[in-house]
C-alpha cells in the first residue's frame, strides 16, 4: 500500500492533504479498509501541514503526554502511538499486537478482561525499560513462530518451562 500510494502521490502531508480521496482509496486497496485509512491519510496530511513541526514536538513530550497528542491524529489509536513512540523515538512504552495478546494471555500475564493499555502497563512492569523494544520484537516472533493461533508448537517453545498452559 505504501508503494502504491508513494508511486501515485509524492508522500508529504502538502501532496496528500490535497490528494482526491477516491485516489488515495484506491492506492491503499490493497492494505483493506481502504475508505477509512484513505480519510485519516488526508485529513492527517492537512493536520501536518499546518503544524509541520507536530513531530519535533512529540520528541520533547513525556511519554503519556505524547500518546495523547498522537492519538488525538485521525486514525492513530493506541497501537499506531505506542510504535511510533518506541520505534521512532525510543520512548519507555510498548505496543500490544495480536500475538502479543495470544502469546500474554496463554503465559499468564493477562486475562480475558484485560484490555490494551492494562496489558501495555503489566509489560511495562515485567520487562526492563531498556528491554521494550526487544521484548516487543521477541514475543511478536514467538507467537508467530511457536505460540500460534491455531496448532501451536508448545514442544518446540523456547520458554515452554515458564507456560502455564503447559506446566
Amino acid at each position: 500500500a505504501y508503494n502504491r500510494l508513494n508511486r501515485r502521490f509524492s508522500i508529504t502531508p502538502e501532496a496528500l492533504a490535497s490528494a482526491p480521496l477516491v485516489e488515495v482509496a484506491e492506492a491503499i486497496k490493497v492494505a483493506g479498509l481502504q475508505w477509512n485509512k484513505a480519510k485519516a491519510i488526508i485529513e492527517l496530511s492537512s493536520i501536518l501541514k499546518e503544524k509541520p513541526k507536530f513531530f519535533e514536538e512529540i520528541a520533547k513530550l513525556n511519554v503519556d503526554e505524547a500518546r495523547r497528542r498522537l492519538m488525538d491524529l485521525p486514525g492513530v489509536g493506541e497501537k499506531t502511538a505506542d510504535i511510533v513512540l518506541l520505534f521512532s523515538y525510543g520512548k519507555p512504552t510498548f505496543p500490544i499486537d495480536t500475538h502479543i495478546f495470544r502469546v500474554s494471555k496463554r503465559m499468564g500475564l493477562r486475562s480475558d478482561r484485560n484490555g490494551y493499555e492494562k496489558l501495555r502497563k503489566r509489560l511495562l512492569e515485567v520487562f526492563p525499560e531498556n528491554r521494550y523494544f526487544e521484548a516487543h520484537i521477541l514475543l511478536i516472533k514467538l507467537g508467530r513462530e511457536f505460540c500460534r493461533p491455531k496448532r501451536a508448537k508448545c514442544n518446540a517453545c523456547p520458554v515452554n518451562v515458564s507456560c502455564p498452559k503447559i506446566v
